[in-house]
Parts: structure tokens; sequence; C-alpha cells
């Protein structure tokens, strides 16, 4: 395999390969890899300028205490979101790092203002980086919504999505309850946004279609008109992860493209902690 792999290597990958690490596998091949989200990308992916002099941060949040009566809003489970605790420094440090450069704007949304209320109205706010360190979710029941019947509710891109303050309680307000589908973020206009960085779990992960790929966040984000995501394939640790992230935004920062800034971060994980469990998880997708 060695004599045939190029410097520049363009993926668009369809079916299970979808859970694969291309990275893991290349792992110490000097290997240019881009993640497409169709060949047709190709064409887009030449002279794209990044946009990054607002940030909107959401992290070191509250998701309330789950009493024992309670129903959990993932249908047959008994999920119970626990407090990331290095995410407080992750979010932090972000900030510092953006607050350096001077830039425009940072909204800082944590605790118990890491709504989904103040996610979804970015709907109706200019920014060009979204920044996410919470619980993903990919759940093959989907979530539980009163409205509808399970005979009607078939959409896979509700099986997915991302978890905000309060999600461990019980709210009447089903927009902002702590949880939000994959297919209400489908539903957002997000066209302004140049970056999404999801550091959360399994981001990458949902039903998958043959050759339509995956049916989830990456799917709801691309649909939203995103231009470019990271996202994780399986269940990264909470440490290395804001190791990571921290790491990726001061490449960036400094003039690097995304795909240099994350291999960049990733190579440092890599030489601290050498499995790549802990840096392999995450990709770009542009």
């Amino acid at each position: 395999m060695k004599r045939y792999i190029k410097k520049n290597v363009f993926l668009s990958i369809s079916g299970t390969l979808h859970t694969v690490s291309f990275p893991a596998i290349l792992n110490n091949k000097n290997v240019n890899l881009t993640y497409l989200g169709s060949t047709k990308d190709l064409l887009k992916n030449e002279n794209k300028i990044s946009n990054k002099n607002k940030i909107s941060i959401f992290g070191d949040i509250e998701y309330g205490k789950l009493n024992e009566t309670n129903t959990s809003k993932l249908r047959y489970t008994n999920s119970n979101f626990q407090t990331l605790p290095y995410s407080k420094k992750e979010v932090n440090q972000i900030k510092e790092k953006f607050e350096k450069k001077n830039l425009k704007e940072i909204l800082m949304f944590t605790k118990k203002t890491a709504t989904e209320s103040n996610f979804r109205n970015i709907n109706s706010t200019k920014t060009d980086i979204i920044h996410v360190a919470t619980h993903g979710f990919y759940n093959k029941y989907g979530r539980n919504l009163d409205d509808f019947n399970d005979n009607v509710i078939e959409n896979d891109l509700l099986k997915t999505g991302l978890v905000f303050a309060n999600a461990n309680k019980q709210l009447i307000d089903k927009k902002n309850d702590g949880i939000i589908s994959s297919f209400e973020i489908a539903q957002m206009d997000l066209s302004g946004v140049d970056l999404v960085v999801l550091s959360a779990c399994e981001t990458g992960l949902g039903d998958i279609k043959g050759s339509e790929g995956v049916f989830g966040l990456q799917r709801a984000f691309k649909l939203a008109g995103v231009k470019s995501m990271i996202v994780s394939l399986w269940q990264v640790p909470d440490k290395s992860t804001s190791e990571l992230m921290v790491h990726f935004y001061e490449f960036y920062l400094d003039g690097f493209s995304k795909k240099e800034a994350l291999k960049k971060a990733q190579n440092i994980i890599k030489d601290k902690y050498k499995s790549p469990f802990y840096w392999a998880g995450f990709v770009l997708i542009e």
C-alpha cells in the first residue's frame, strides 16, 4: 500500500467507512488527508478563505440532576448526563486565545446560560465559529417527543443530537429542554458559519444509509449550511480532548489552515498519549 500513497489524499467515504479513523490508519505517514462531504466538494476546496473574527463558545454546562422518578428524554434509556470536568478549562483557554488575537467578538455560554435556546439563537446571529464542548448522543431509538407516536417518527436525524443546560430536567418547553436533535439543527440557518467544532462524544456517528452516508450531526450541520466541521468518531476522553482543542485553536489562530491546525494538535497529543484512541477520533469534514 505504501508505494501508492500520494502526499495529498482526498476522501469521500460511504457506508461503514464513516466509522473508520483514517488518520489512525495512516499514522506516521507523510499524508495530507482531506475529508470531503462528497466528491463535488473537490471543486469548492481550493482557495477557501476562513473567517475567524467571531466565535460562539458553549461549555462547562450544568445539566441538572435527574431524579429516579423522571423519564429520560432519550427513548428507552436512563440517560443522566454528567458534567464534563475538563470542559471548563477548555472553553476558558479557547476564550483567552481569541482575546489575545484581539478578535471582534467572543460569545461565551457556560453553566446555566449554555441553553438550547441560546444555541438556537445563533440562527439569527452572525458568527464565524461555533465551538460546543458537551455530550453528543447517538440513540437508535431517538428522543421522546410527546406530540408524536412511535409509528410516525422514523426520521433518522432524530436519533442523534447535542445536550445543553438542564438536559436532565423535565421541562415543558421542548425548544429549550436541553436536548436538540440533528433534525432540529438541520432546520437552522447556519449558512454564515465557517466552522463548527463539536468537542463531544460520537458526534460523527449516526444511522448509515449506504452510499448516502451518515444521517447524524454532520449531515444536519451541512444541511444547515455550515462550511466545515470537526467531529468525533468514538467516545473521546474528556481530558485529552480538552488539550487537543486548545492546541487546535492555538495553531489555527496563528495562521495555519483548519486541516493543518488539527494535524499539528493531534501530533502533540500523539506524543503525549501515544494510542490513537486519544487523538485520532476527531476528523475535519470540509
